[in-house]
């Protein structure tokens, strides 16, 4: 039933006209309703849709910005004692490594003429005293032999030539004589008669001794070489 025109004054008596101005009063107040949920529901609404959007081919990616980072704090500087600096110590070198055990020095060239009762090792004269005792002590001729043999210079036993020869003539006569040369026996002495020093133009390395015998006119010869840091046999006339 169509509303009755509210400009009328008849259609605001009777129930007709309470009730239209009810039902008028409620349109009214709906749509207010609308409009108010409208404007309160229309950003959300939009930025929900906005968010579910599917991403569009070849959109490029935007990353999102990452905060500033907060600068490390500066380190405190030293504060100052008061106290004058003191300077860092040099540091002390580095010893030297101790050298492993090194070889025994050579002893002095003995220079004594006439009798000789002491013969150090490393020197003419020890290999002397040496070559003497193969040819003296008890021993079988091959063993005493090795013993005479090991006091040469290595030219004088390198082949069976060398040793044979060795053998058969040098050292069988060295052992018939050696004893003639021997002044005393305690203590063992021999008497030397010259030492040449400079048997090969000075150099040092060959000597030459010459000892008295008893059995003998003059004094005889033996050449001793220094090889392989010994000195040994190179040649014997004894």
């Amino acid at each position: 039933m169509p509303a009755p025109h509210l400009a009328h004054p008849a259609a605001w008596s009777g129930p007709a006209g309470s009730r239209c101005v009810a039902n008028g009063l409620r349109t009214m107040a709906l749509r207010a309703l609308a409009v108010l949920a409208a404007a309160v529901c229309l950003p959300a609404c939009s930025g929900a849709a906005v968010q579910d959007e599917p991403k569009r081919a070849g959109a490029p990616d935007i990353a999102p910005r990452e905060a500033p980072r907060a600068d490390p704090k500066p380190a405190d500087a030293p504060r100052d004692s008061g106290q004058p600096a003191v300077p860092a110590a040099d540091p002390k070198p580095a010893e030297p490594a101790p050298d492993p055990v090194k070889p025994a020095k050579p002893a002095a060239m003995p220079t004594a003429l006439g009798d000789v009762s002491t013969f150090p090792e490393g020197t003419p004269d020890g290999t002397l005293r040496a070559a003497l005792a193969c040819a003296l002590d008890d021993l079988g001729d091959s063993q005493a032999f090795q013993c005479y043999a090991s006091l040469n210079v290595s030219r004088n036993r390198d082949t069976d030539i060398a040793v044979a020869q060795l053998r058969a003539y040098n050292w069988k006569h060295f052992r018939q004589y050696a004893a003639s040369y021997v002044v005393r026996d305690k203590p063992f002495t021999v008497r030397i008669t010259r030492r040449d020093l400079d048997a090969n133009g000075g150099d040092g390395k060959v000597v030459k001794l010459f000892l008295y015998s008893k059995s003998r006119d003059y004094p005889a010869p033996i050449t001793l070489e220094r090889e392989g840091g010994a000195w040994r046999i190179s040649y014997n006339s004894l």
